[in-house]
């Protein structure tokens, strides 16, 4: 009888290391998706910064040098994912002294921000700009950026949709603020629903700085049978992650032991054609990212080091619908 176990443990083991070979081969190969459609058309492209702390310890420098790298560039639309402010250069939240620089933080990366000479910016701000452990407040960003005027979206000024397109593409953007004081859940799924329903354009990008709402906004999509191509992008997590890749071409976020084996083996935790990126400044030092949305559900994306000006090997996906 204990033969028999040793061995049965000896087949199920071997099985194991044969599935996880297997996996790797297929994860390093790139096989197991279609072959990649043809790009083509003129795209939308966009750049994105997430975390810039400025304050921190490059007193915004990396915040310049993306500034320099979009005017150089030229891109149709820049995103800043939030945490623009270090927020505070105390423990805990100590008035005046952090109040007082946090608003010269502000300045200095509201001067970078500024000087970026493209026709469409937007922010979504983070927990390090208006959430209620840091010194600056939603009304004191609304002033600063000039959103005085703007509807409310969600129950904030700071949410907001904004339709960017080049002769081929459209690319329908929501900028959300989640650390809002005045976030309404309820009424920002009801926006973007109702948005999302009157747009029949090549895609839809949800930008945030944390990934709250990524579920729920995977729900509204998913069996949904719509025609864009959808993808979340958010920042505000500073070390490195494990890019998913799974046979539908995308990538999503994962981490940790079990997230590290599921992208040996290609598996993705989430929806295959929802996928989600996080731009962050320690995967890489300096890194922000660049994507090309394509005509019929195409995307281009690109890591840049605004340090060195390097730019890395980009990855093409597709959804297959």
């Amino acid at each position: 009888m204990r033969h028999e176990v040793r061995a049965g443990h000896i087949v199920l083991f071997a099985l194991a290391a044969m599935f996880v070979v297997a996996g790797i081969v297929f994860f390093y190969s790139g096989d197991g998706k279609a072959d990649s459609p043809e790009i083509s058309g003129i795209p939308v492209r966009a750049y994105f910064i997430a975390d810039a702390h400025v304050g921190h310890s490059d007193k915004g420098a990396r915040m310049s040098l993306f500034a320099s790298l979009c005017n150089a560039r030229q891109p149709d639309i820049v995103v800043d994912l939030g945490d623009t402010v270090q927020g505070r250069i105390t423990r805990f939240y100590e008035y005046p002294t952090d109040r007082e620089a946090a608003l010269s933080q502000q300045k200095d990366w509201h001067r970078a921000w500024e000087s970026i000479e493209v026709g469409i910016k937007e922010v979504a701000l983070g927990n390090r700009d208006i959430d209620e452990k840091y010194p600056l407040t939603e009304n004191d960003w609304i002033s600063f950026l000039g959103y005085d005027e703007r509807p409310y979206r969600g129950g904030t000024r700071l949410q907001s949709s904004v339709l960017v397109s080049s002769e081929d593409t459209e690319v329908l953007f929501f900028i959300l603020a989640t650390y809002s004081e005045n976030f309404d859940k309820k009424g920002t799924l009801e926006w973007i629903k109702r948005e999302v329903s009157l747009f029949e354009g090549d895609f839809i990008v949800f930008c945030n700085h944390d990934e709250a709402l990524y579920s729920d906004i995977r729900d509204i999509f998913v069996g949904s049978g719509h025609r864009s191509t959808w993808m979340f992008i958010h920042g505000h997590h500073h070390g490195p992650a494990t890019l998913v890749r799974d046979p539908w071409g995308t990538e999503t976020e994962s981490s940790g032991f079990w997230g590290s084996i599921m992208g040996l083996l290609g598996i993705s935790e989430g929806e295959p054609d929802f996928p989600k990126y996080l731009v962050t400044p320690l995967k890489r030092d300096g890194v922000a990212v660049k994507v090309k949305f394509y005509p019929g559900g195409i995307y281009e994306k690109f890591e840049l080091n605004v340090y060195s000006g390097q730019k890395y090997q980009p990855t093409i996906h597709y959804r297959i619908l």
